[in-house]
């Protein structure tokens, strides 16, 4: 079965090997169940608010969500992560018209570039301040040692109220009402794949914004690097709270990094505290025990 260009279109495998297949046809607004490629249920875009539950295999529902690109399939009551999921294409680039340059302005360029080398040198021989001590003074180490917080002056770190085989930190700035969680986890039963890293941290992440995690409400989903790392992306707001969070898998660990601020900021005000969360340092360091100085 082919899919249209105004057809998204999500992909399971649950247990038993079988494949099941959701679409939605953007422009028809209908929303289509397929189990081995066939045909099990098809209904109008938001008609099946309880979700598209299927005789076959049994216990499988899958749920549309109203308004947003989300498409959720469950097998008694447990949510598995999708193989494949709709990603918005980007607008292509116009390529950049080639331009040739008088050697004279060639010549400045490589004398800039010179001077440049030059004052990078004296930064790292003569110890002046870097851009991260500039930009990031405060820094918090996870009590797991899974990894390293690097924070501006205008924020506050706290330790994360998590479960003991949980690191975590919540690092907020409350006269914007701005908070970034970090959570690792490193014991016990740690899921190897992001969809399902996201799924265990989530809600602890959420229990540590200001508000906590009541009315919590998922709008989209999508896969992105955060950290360098490969991961599993999920929009939402609680409230008036926007966040966005990122899970991922590294090294025998799964960690979550969540970003919260004022439903009416700028996305200026979301590169920031998103650059804090790249500039965390992932880290294998021995674990602090209660009564270690």
């Amino acid at each position: 079965m082919s899919t249209t260009a105004e057809e998204h279109r999500w992909e399971w495998t649950v247990p038993g090997g079988i494949p099941i297949a959701a679409t939605l046809d953007a422009a028809e607004r209908v929303e289509s169940v397929y189990v081995r490629g066939r045909l099990v249920s098809q209904a109008p875009r938001g008609s099946k608010r309880e979700g598209h539950v299927l005789a076959e295999p049994a216990g499988v529902v899958v749920t549309f969500q109203p308004g947003a690109l989300i498409c959720i399939l469950r097998v008694d009551g447990e949510e598995v992560p999708p193989t494949r999921w709709p990603v918005r294409r980007r607008a292509e680039r116009p390529k950049p018209r080639t331009v040739s340059f008088p050697i004279g302005i060639v010549a400045v360029v490589v004398l800039l570039l010179a001077a440049a080398g030059g004052a990078f040198w004296l930064v790292r021989e003569r110890g002046l301040p870097s851009a991260r001590s500039v930009a990031t003074t405060g820094v918090y180490r996870a009590e797991n040692g899974r990894f390293v917080a690097h924070y501006p002056p205008a924020f506050v770190a706290r330790r994360a109220v998590v479960p003991s085989d949980l690191g975590g930190v919540a690092i907020e700035d409350p006269t914007r009402g701005e908070t970034v969680v970090l959570l690792a986890l490193a014991t016990g039963d740690v899921p190897r794949d992001p969809w399902l890293a996201h799924k265990r941290l989530n809600d602890e992440a959420l229990a540590n914004l200001p508000r906590g995690g009541a009315g919590w409400e998922e709008h989209a989903r999508a896969e992105e690097t955060c950290i360098g790392q490969p991961g599993a992306v999920v929009r939402g707001t609680v409230k008036d709270v926007a966040v966005w969070s990122c899970a991922f898998v590294r090294d025998g660990a799964a960690y979550l990094a969540m970003v919260a601020l004022r439903d009416d900021a700028t996305s200026e005000d979301e590169k920031r505290l998103r650059a804090i969360v790249e500039d965390t340092e992932l880290t294998k360091l021995g674990e602090i025990r209660s009564g270690e100085p």
